[in-house]
């Protein structure tokens, strides 16, 4: 369980050739029955239980596929548009003003389709009213805030993209052969 926690977007892949199922995301974590608890979702799965991989208690997972996890003891904010002359020392100047929280560190992207760029704003030590915001950016797949810094400028603040970043399975058992043990087996039965 300790490889699960909120804010999590999860996606599976089941046995018997079923493909990946997802986005699922954590309402909460159940640590006494190793169980996850899932949001409401379109497949309408509630609950998935990590001792013996069962999705509803009838679906048995192969792989959870674990995505956006924030960078351990920070909270990550995307602002997918950004003027392309606009620089780290601007967005932390600007986001200080909020304070929200200490900023870690500012990661500048540029788009390679426009003249653009995005910026992932990762913070550290923050505040009741930054959680708020962090809640409200992780409570749905589109969700969005809208902050002006000189009106009528302003920045759309959204979660962290998604991108694999762990993943948890079930035990394999492997066995090893060869060809000679193979038919030694064969003739025994001769």
């Amino acid at each position: 369980m300790d490889r699960f926690d909120l804010h999590q977007t999860l996606y599976l892949d089941f046995f018997k050739g079923k493909c990946e199922v997802g986005p699922l995301y954590i309402e909460s974590l159940d640590e006494e029955s190793c169980c996850i608890i899932l949001k409401d979702n379109r497949y309408n799965y509630k609950s998935m239980c990590i001792d013996n991989m069962l999705l509803d208690g009838n679906h048995e997972i192969d792989m959870i596929q674990i995505m956006d996890v924030p960078k351990p003891g920070k909270k990550s904010v995307h602002i997918p548009f950004i003027h392309k002359n606009t620089n780290k020392e601007f967005i932390q100047k600007v986001l200080d003003e909020f304070k929200w929280g200490t900023i870690h560190s500012i990661d500048l992207v540029d788009n390679v389709y426009n003249s653009h760029q995005k910026a992932f704003v990762h913070f550290e030590d923050t505040n009741d009213e930054f959680q708020r915001v962090f809640d409200h950016l992780w409570s749905k797949e589109d969700a969005k805030l809208k902050i002006t810094y000189n009106d009528p400028y302003h920045w759309f603040l959204q979660k962290a993209d998604t991108k694999r970043v762990d993943c948890y399975s079930t035990k394999y058992i492997i066995q090893f052969s060869d060809s000679d043990s193979d038919s030694d087996s064969d003739s025994d039965s001769e």
